[in-house]
Parts: C-alpha cells; structure tokens; sequence
C-alpha cells in the first residue's frame, strides 16, 4: 500500500520542480492599493431607518402621547384584564390543566414578532449586498 504513495509523491514533486513560480508585474502592488481605495470611496453611508420613517415613528408617539394625556382613563387600552389571555383562552379548553401566565404568553408573542421580522431583515440585506 506505501508503493502506490511513494510513486504519486515522487511524482508530485517533480511536478512541482519543474513548475516555475509566477512573479506578478512591478506595478501590482500599486494597482491592487488603488482599486481597494477606490472601493473604499465609493461607499456611502446609508442610515438603517431614513428621515420619512423617523418622522412617522414620531408622529406616532406624539398622536399617542397626546391621545394618553386628554383620555387617561379610557378602555381603549386595557391590560389590566388581560386582553390577550382571553383571545387565547379558547386554547386551554383543550388542554384544561395548562395555564398560561402574563410572562409567558409576552415571552410567545415577542418570539412570534421576532420571527415575522427574520424575512424583512433577510430581503433588507440582500438588496443592500447585491
């Protein structure tokens, strides 16, 4: 079995004598250097969120703001009941001896949300690399 070897190494190795080493021209450095700063010149910086969007997620928070300081009280917004344990409440009545508590049930749907936002970020960073 070493024989077979042996004569796939010499082989090799006279290959590799008689194989001459290629030397790059005098200049490559130089033009290797400018490329990569052209490169670098080239690259504009591209905010993750733009000015419109930044706009509208004030907007937001000023229209709920406002709305939370003329109507403190109403039932608009309701977490103390636990909107969200009711809406799923029909899953307990299979499964009668699970309860599904505050902390959980946050836990699940912030999952979900992070979920949902893997497809958005995947295609965001795929138009910015093509």
């Amino acid at each position: 079995m070493e024989e077979p070897l042996n004569k796939q190494d010499k082989l090799l190795c006279d290959l590799l004598q008689e194989s001459s080493l290629e030397k790059p021209s005098l200049d490559f450095s130089k033009s290797v250097m400018e490329k990569i700063q052209a490169k670098r010149a080239t690259t504009v910086y591209e905010p993750l969120i733009s000015k419109k969007a930044w706009g509208w997620i004030a907007l937001t928070f000023l229209i709920t703001s406002v709305g939370l300081y003329f109507y403190p009280e109403s039932n608009w917004i309701d977490l103390d009941r636990g909107f969200l344990v009711e809406k799923l409440s029909g899953i307990t009545t299979f499964l009668p001896n699970v309860e599904i508590s505050k902390t959980t049930l946050y836990a699940v749907v912030f999952l979900a949300l992070f979920f949902i936002q893997i497809p958005f970020l995947k295609r965001f960073i795929e138009k910015k690399y093509d």
